[in-house]
């Protein structure tokens, strides 16, 4: 199910970014190769899941920009979709 892979992509970048830092830096090709696919499947899910909040100019500005403080977000119900997702499974191991 793509939400757990979207958390297991952001898990996996937090593991990289340690072993790198333990690893005074040393990092082979293929660990190059799976953080990159993680950023563009985050990519491709923050693309997909667009949050269509509306966020409204700062009124202490006169910049026509905005940096998204105070504006309301609906969020999705993460328990909702592990139930669903619990309830739908293929396999009998326990989703987490």
């Amino acid at each position: 199910m793509n939400r757990y892979n979207d958390l297991t992509a952001g898990s996996t970048e937090g593991q990289q970014d340690d072993a790198h830092h333990g690893d005074h830096g040393r990092r082979g090709p293929k660990s190059h190769r799976h953080v990159d696919h993680c950023f563009r499947y985050l990519r491709q899910s923050l693309l997909c899941c667009g949050d269509t909040a509306l966020e409204g100019q700062d009124p202490n500005t006169d910049k026509a920009a905005t940096n998204g403080v105070g504006a309301v977000h609906m969020c999705k119900d993460f328990e909702a979709i592990r139930s669903w997702a619990e309830d739908n499974r293929l396999v009998d191991d326990k989703v987490e």
